[in-house]
C-alpha cells in the first residue's frame, strides 16, 4: 500500500507541475500574440499619422497662392506629365524624415497612382505594382476643386516589405527574456524529475539487491547447514565416501560465500577510488589454468565441461594476479549461470601484433541487442522472465569491465540469443 501511495504520489505531482509548465506556455504564447496585435496596430496607427503628415508638408512647401498647387497640377495633368510638378527627391526627404520621427524604421516602397487606371506615376517601388495599388496605406493628394473631377484623383500608396519582421525585433528583447526564463524554469523541472526519478530507481535497485543478496546468501548457508547435519549422523560419518561428499559441499558453498562477500567488497572498494592494483608481470595461461581447475567439482554437478585452446605465443602480462583471476572468475561465472544445457565453455588466446586477446565463450542461452549494451553497468542483471531465476548481484561484469579498464585493456561481448555468448578481453603483452 505504501508503494502504491508513493507511486500516486509522485505521478500526482508530476501531473501537476506539467499541467502548471503548460499553463505557463500559454499564457507566454498568448501574450505574445496580444503583444504582437498591439504592435501591429500601433505600426498601422504611425503609419496612417505619416501620411496624412507628408501630405500636408508637401501641399505646405508647394503653396504658392491662396489655392492648393496640386489642384493646379492634377488639372492640368491631360496637357502634361505631373511627374514634371512634383519633385521626387523633396517627397522622399519628407517621407524619410517622418518615418524616422515616428520609429517606423523599416523598408519601405511609394509610389503616386492617378485614381481613375491606377496609372503608375512616380514612387519607388519596382516590384509588382498591383500590391502597392492594393495597400491599406493610402491617401488622396487631390483637393476640392471644381477643376479636378472625381476620375482625375490622385493618391499616394505605400508598402512594408519587411513589416512583420520590423514588428518581431521590437518583441524580440522582452520574448528572449521571456524565453530565458522559460527556460530556466524547465531546466529546473526537468533536474527534479530526473533526480527524483534517479533516486526511485536507485531505491529500486536497492531493494532487489537487498533481495538478491539475502536469497543468494540464504542458499548455500541452508545448504551448509544440511550437510553439517548430515556429517553428525554416526552412520555418514564412518562412511568415508559419504563424509567427502559432504565436506565437499560444504567447502564448495563456503568458497561460493567468500566470492559473495569479495564481489561486494571490491565494489564497495571501487565505489570509493580505494581499489589499489598490484600489477607484475605474470604468466595469463598459468592463471587461466588454476581457473579452470578451481571449476572441477561444479563442473561435474552441471554435467559441464572447459576446454582451453591457448594459442597466444606470449601470455605474459602486467595484471594484478588476484583481480585478474577474479575476472576469470567471473567470465566463467556468468557462463555456468546462464545455461539451461550442459555447459560446454571455450577459453582461447592469441596474440594480436602486441596485444593479447583473451576469449571466453559458452553454448548458454545468450543475450538479446535490447540488453548488450547494458550488461557492464552497475546492477544490471539480464532477466529471465523469473526474478528467482536471475543470481548474482548484477556487479560480476562491472567488476569485470572496470578492472580490465585499470589494467588498460579492453572488453568486449558479443550474442545471440539461443547461440551463447563471446566475451573478448585484450591486454597489452610484456615483451
Amino acid at each position: 500500500m505504501n508503494t502504491l501511495s508513493n507511486n500516486f504520489r509522485f505521478f500526482l505531482n508530476i501531473t501537476l507541475a506539467s499541467l502548471a509548465m503548460l499553463v505557463i506556455v500559454i499564457i507566454q504564447i498568448n501574450w505574445f500574440v496580444d503583444a504582437y496585435k498591439l504592435k501591429n496596430e500601433l505600426f498601422d496607427y504611425k503609419a496612417q499619422v505619416a501620411l496624412k503628415s507628408i501630405v500636408n508638408q508637401m501641399i505646405e512647401r508647394k503653396q504658392e497662392t491662396n489655392r492648393d498647387i496640386f489642384c493646379e497640377h492634377f488639372c492640368m495633368y491631360q496637357k502634361q506629365n505631373i511627374v514634371e510638378h512634383i519633385d521626387k527627391t523633396d517627397l522622399d526627404s519628407i517621407i524619410n524624415a517622418e518615418f524616422i520621427s515616428l520609429d517606423i524604421d523599416t523598408n519601405y516602397r511609394y509610389g503616386v497612382f492617378k485614381k481613375s487606371d491606377s496609372t503608375f506615376i512616380l514612387g519607388n517601388y519596382n516590384g509588382n505594382e498591383p500590391a502597392l495599388i492594393e495597400s491599406m496605406y493610402n491617401i488622396s493628394l487631390s483637393c476640392v476643386s471644381s477643376c479636378v473631377s472625381p476620375n482625375n484623383f490622385f493618391y499616394l500608396s505605400f508598402i512594408f516589405p519587411h513589416k512583420n519582421k520590423f514588428i518581431l525585433s521590437q518583441l524580440l528583447i522582452p520574448l528572449l527574456i521571456s524565453a530565458a526564463f522559460f527556460l530556466i524554469l524547465f531546466l529546473t523541472y526537468y533536474n527534479i524529475i530526473s533526480y527524483y526519478l534517479k533516486l526511485k530507481r536507485l531505491s529500486a535497485i536497492k531493494a532487489d539487491f537487498i533481495n538478491n543478496m539475502t536469497h543468494e546468501f540464504k542458499t548455500p548457508i541452508a545448504t551448509i547447514s544440511i550437510a553439517h547435519d548430515m556429517l553428525k549422523k554416526e552412520e555418514i560419518f564412518s562412511d568415508k565416501a559419504k563424509k567427502e561428499k559432504y565436506l565437499g559441499i560444504i567447502n564448495i558453498e563456503n568458497e561460493r560465500l567468500k566470492s559473495h562477500v569479495n564481489q561486494i567488497l571490491h565494489i564497495s572498494l571501487i565505489e570509493k577510488g580505494d581499489i589499489m592494483l598490484n600489477k607484475e608481470s605474470t604468466d595469463v595461461h598459468t592463471l587461466i589454468l588454476k581457473c579452470i581447475a578451481s571449476y572441477d567439482e561444479l563442473l561435474k554437478q552441471k554435467q559441464g565441461t572447459i576446454s582451453a585452446a591457448l594459442n597466444a605465443a606470449n601470455s605474459w602480462a602486467e595484471i594484478d594476479r588476484a583481480h585478474f583471476y577474479n575476472v576469470l572468475s567471473n567470465l566463467i561465472d556468468n557462463a555456468l549461470k546462464y545455461s539451461d544445457a550442459p555447459p560446454d565453455i571455450r577459453i582461447i588466446t592469441a596474440n594480436n601484433d602486441a596485444k593479447l586477446v583473451l576469449s571466453v565463450s559458452d553454448n548458454g542461452n545468450g543475450i538479446s541487442k535490447e540488453h548488450l549494451s547494458k550488461i557492464f553497468n552497475q546492477f544490471y542483471r539480464v532477466p529471465t522472465g523469473n526474478k528467482h531465476n536471475i543470481k548474482g548481484f548484477g556487479l560480476g561484469l562491472y567488476y569485470v569491465k572496470t578492472i580490465v579498464k585499470l589494467l588498460d585493456g579492453e572488453i568486449s561481448v558479443q550474442s545471440e540469443i539461443g547461440k551463447g555468448s563471446k566475451f573478448m578481453v585484450v591486454l597489452n603483452t610484456k615483451s
